[in-house]
């Protein structure tokens, strides 16, 4: 079945008026540069929580927090902030595969959603994001994560939850940890 754009482009053959043609296609083009604006996170280019809406299948999901995050804001200022929250964001896409999915839940917290992967992989790819994050200024960079197994019946909103709930028992037992959620 043909898109909408698909058929109005082909359409456009037996248009004569060149003024129209231009403007159709200046327009199909801003449309889906917004469409495709409304996925993405402005600042960091990763996809943003809208997507979690389209995401039908997982196996896991890690959701990923920047330890102390507030005081890199306060003492250096939120431009620096947000260089921090771009070059998280790209050792994370860096350590993942091209078909898990990215996302900038929120202010300093990232979710990450793989399809077709164990438990052991997700942990050993969230080992080497902690490991590739650098050293900006004087500063070490630490994620606290925690991770969601699928479970038969469990929706991806429900999933990130318990991922939600893993991470806060990283966060209260000293930070930089990666916390699988248990029953």
């Amino acid at each position: 079945m043909k898109s909408l754009e698909e058929k109005i482009m082909e359409r456009l053959d037996n248009i004569d008026d060149l003024e129209l043609k231009d403007l159709i296609i200046k327009l199909i083009n801003e449309r889906n540069n917004l469409e495709q604006n409304l996925k993405r996170d402005s600042l960091t280019g990763i996809y943003n929580r809208r997507i979690l809406k389209f995401i039908g299948n997982y196996s896991i999901v890690a959701m990923c927090d920047i330890d102390d995050f507030k005081s890199i804001n306060d003492n250096y200022g939120h431009d620096f902030g947000d260089e921090i929250l771009k070059i998280v964001s790209n050792i994370i896409v860096q350590n993942v595969r091209s078909s898990d999915y990215v996302v900038r839940f929120g202010g300093d917290e990232f979710i990450i959603v793989f399809n077709n992967c164990n438990l052991n992989t997700v942990v050993n790819r969230m080992e080497k994001i902690q490991e590739n994050l650098i050293k900006v200024e004087d500063l070490e960079l630490t994620l606290s994560i925690g991770i969601s197994e699928y479970q038969e019946s469990v929706s991806l909103d429900d999933a990130i939850k318990k991922a939600d709930h893993a991470l806060y028992k990283s966060k209260n037992n000293g930070k930089k940890q990666i916390k699988v959620y248990k029953k």
